[in-house]
């Protein structure tokens, strides 16, 4: 056996997430014998590098499983490693520690894996690896672990075979528990529905618009009543397409919030309970109904909504772009784009159309593209037509800050590395069955062991 065996495998791959607690119970204490002091102190066959490392230096056992017995100086070794993998400070090892109980489940483990696979091997480019994340575990550079190694005294060859254990039991025994660990989604539903908790990070998320049409103190009925009729004329507006921040530009009494109106994401916690009502009667795209408070007539566009349980999506799209000169209300643009989609609809190439005719010179070459957009990064009124596309569908004109567009939806996806509640409680459910797994495989070994502390 290696000195040491290898420390669980959670330690070197934190996709099993292994936290293991092993009861001193199994660890009896004896008085030190000199039959002890004859056992032979090769650990899985590379007992010779330390009697070559120390061949003028005899240690006395100071622990013994099975037929293995480790000397005070190997213990010290596989205790530094403990403390580097646990992130602890690594006083004078103490064979009465939890990290001991660590170190007996590693020998254990270890030599299982040898006898279930004995012909497994680990290359030194994943020992290497392993280094390297030890060492980034504590802030510190793989030289910098190396020096420590040598000012405490431990030999850095032994320090490695120790950590190719490691491996040895995350690559044989591991991943063959792993295998066995399925996990259904009615496991995750029901996982999810017995935690309140959890419910509560799937509540939904809002993006939208906002413009507010002030009201005075002090304002007479009738005014009031006709803020209410001009406050419907800007919804009327709203929903043929026109932006917020226009409407809010051209009125002195009107004001959008945020950035041209954009409130950005909100949890229902952040918004007046009078927005959230209305926001989740909506579909993204749509205009809410005239909201009355104290301080105004206020009008929402919801542009993006999800909750913890949905990924965020992003889109491929592509479009055809129109300016507005300031001062004009762009009817003209708009009726000109609207009859680029019925020649497109009947046949035309949207590509080479938008090279010939888009006034966005940015993206007019490569035939309109803009790539992959996360509605959060554009302007909320041409987030919101996309969401009312299906892939390969063209919207009708849509107004924005910068003009008019016709735009086409190519593609949709989750966001890369996007992580959902599901997924979570996924990987928390496989993360238990594969500890439970671990911790009855570790129970029947020392069933079957004699592991003792020699004093």
């Amino acid at each position: 056996m290696v000195w040491g065996k290898s420390i669980q495998a959670s330690k070197l791959c934190a996709a099993f997430h292994l936290l293991f607690s092993v009861s001193m119970k199994y660890i009896t204490v004896h008085s030190r014998a000199p039959l002890w002091r004859c056992v032979a102190t090769s650990l899985l066959g590379v007992g010779m590098l330390l009697s070559a490392v120390h061949a003028q230096e005899i240690d006395e056992v100071v622990l013994i499983v099975d037929d293995i017995a480790i000397t005070q100086h190997e213990f010290n070794v596989l205790y530094f490693i403990q403390a580097q993998a646990e992130r602890f400070e690594p006083v004078t090892p103490d064979l009465s520690s939890v990290a001991t109980e660590s170190i007996v489940d590693d020998m254990l483990l270890t030599a299982h894996a040898r006898r279930i696979a004995p012909d497994a091997t680990v290359s030194d480019a994943q020992v290497e690896q392993a280094v390297a994340s030890l060492a980034g575990r504590n802030q510190l550079s793989a030289d910098q672990l190396r020096n420590q190694l040598q000012i405490k005294g431990v030999d850095a060859k032994i320090f490695e075979s120790s950590l190719r254990q490691r491996l040895l039991v995350q690559q044989v025994i591991g991943q063959r528990i792993a295998s066995s660990v399925n996990v259904s989604l009615t496991e995750i539903e029901e996982y999810i529905q017995n935690r309140p908790e959890l419910r509560d990070q799937a509540r939904k998320t809002f993006r939208a618009s906002h413009i507010v049409i002030s009201l005075e103190d002090g304002l007479s009925k009738r005014k009031k009543k006709k803020r209410a009729k001009f406050a419907e004329e800007l919804r009327a507006r709203l929903l043929a397409g026109e932006a917020m921040a226009a409407l809010a530009n051209e009125y002195e009494n009107v004001s959008a919030s945020g950035d041209k109106g954009d409130l950005g994401w909100k949890t229902a916690d952040d918004l007046p309970e009078l927005f959230v009502n209305a926001l989740d009667n909506l579909r993204v795209g749509d205009v809410s109904e005239v909201l009355e408070s104290s301080n105004g007539f206020h009008l929402l566009l919801l542009t993006d909504m999800q909750s913890a349980s949905s990924a965020p999506q992003e889109y491929l799209v592509r479009h055809i772009a129109k300016g507005v000169q300031e001062g004009t209300d762009g009817r003209e643009q708009a009726a000109f784009l609207q009859n680029l989609k019925y020649q497109i609809l009947a046949g035309l190439d949207f590509g080479a159309v938008a090279q010939a005719q888009s006034d966005d010179t940015g993206s007019a070459p490569g035939g309109g593209e803009l790539g992959w957009l996360q509605l959060k990064e554009i302007d909320p009124n041409f987030a919101g037509a996309i969401q009312t596309l299906e892939a390969g569908e063209i919207s009708d004109p849509v107004r924005s800050s910068y003009g008019f567009h016709l735009i086409q939806l190519l593609q949709m996806r989750d966001v890369p590395g996007s992580v959902t509640l599901e997924s979570q409680v996924q990987q928390r459910i496989f993360a238990e069955k594969l500890d439970e797994k671990m911790q009855d495989l570790l129970n029947n070994l020392k069933q079957s062991s004699l592991v003792e502390v020699v004093e």
